[in-house]
Formats: structure tokens, sequence, C-alpha cells
């Protein structure tokens, strides 16, 4: 990527990514979402990324050189396959039902639930790690927050460091005929079949 840049940007998109290679941080963590998102590619006819804490931290240390777009070429997934928003947030329409799928900056348990009131529709929302299914306080829409997509034990900070924080589940969500439908430890794959 960065050798079709202007030879400023790109001595300094190389500076940049020599330092963060330094540091173990960026390099390894592009490296292995390059296999997560292979194996999406594989899975799926289309993909919508949208933007998320992680991405945020790649575009600062590339000191955002790099417009978003070209986040699907840094992790491998510049293909017609996929589309990389620059937002935090898309609305799916499923079979009539309006969901807006979320990674909101305030992400506390519960804030699902306020989202949903806000928007007067259902929400997904990531970027807290926990698993909840629940509605808003009217009973009208669901608040789902259906864990996240990684081991927690492989990650440094908390394998490095413990904390009194409710343990994050791993999981993800199927939304088809305007249904959620989890999958996370507690699944029955059988029935689910």
């Amino acid at each position: 990527l960065a050798d079709g840049l202007p030879s400023d940007k790109r001595e300094e998109i190389h500076a940049i990514v020599a330092d963060a290679e330094n540091e173990g941080g960026i390099s390894g963590e592009i490296k292995e979402s390059r296999t997560v998102l292979k194996a999406f590619e594989n899975s799926f006819d289309k993909i919508l990324w949208i933007m998320g804490n992680h991405e945020q931290r790649v575009l600062k240390t590339l000191q955002k050189v790099l417009p978003v777009d070209s986040l699907a070429v840094v992790f491998g997934a510049d293909n017609p396959k996929w589309e990389v928003s620059p937002y935090y947030h898309c609305t799916l329409m499923s079979n009539g039902e309006e969901w807006k799928i979320e990674h909101p900056v305030n992400s506390g348990k519960g804030s699902s639930k306020k989202l949903a009131s806000k928007f007067t529709c259902h929400i997904v929302m990531g970027h807290n790690h926990h698993f909840n299914i629940t509605t808003d306080p009217s009973g009208k829409y669901y608040a789902i927050e259906p864990g996240m997509g990684m081991d927690e034990e492989r990650m440094a900070y908390v394998s490095q460091r413990h904390n009194a924080a409710d343990t994050h589940i791993t999981g993800a969500l199927i939304i088809r005929n305007g249904k959620p439908l989890p999958l996370n430890k507690f699944t029955d794959w059988d029935l689910l079949k």
C-alpha cells in the first residue's frame, strides 16, 4: 500500500510500521486479523465492516495518513465482497424489522437498552464483550450484547493483570427473518441445525 503513495507519505508509513513492529503490537494484530477476515471472506458473499476501537487504534497508530477504506488493503480484505464503512454503526432490515448494529463510545452494561429506547429499534451492541439479551424498557425492542469474537485468555490485558470485571463471553449473533440467533457457549448447536 505504501509503495503506491507519494514518497513523503511512503516513508512516513514505513517508519510508523517499523516502529509498531518493534513494539510487537500492530503487526501481530494485522497478521491475526488477516486470518480471521479471510475466514469471513470464505464464508459470506457480502461483508460490511463497520468501525470499532481496534480499527481506530490502527488509524491512530498510522497517524491518520490512511483513509478508512485503505484498512481493507492493510488487512487483506480488498475485494468486492467487502464494504468498509467509516461509521461505527449500520442499519439492518430483516423481515421488516429494523436493527441497528452499534459499536458506541459508551458501552457500559445496559447501554444497548438505552440505545434501543433512543432509536426505537432493535439494537445489537458490540464493544463491551458481554453477553446479554434483554429488551428496552417498553419491551418492544431487543437490546443485545452478543459477546466478543475471540478468546479472552489470549488477550494480554486480561492475562497480565487481573480485574474485578465480569468475564467476557465469546459469541456472535445471526439475525434471520427479523429474529436473533445467539451463538455462544450456551447455544444448542443440534437444535440450531
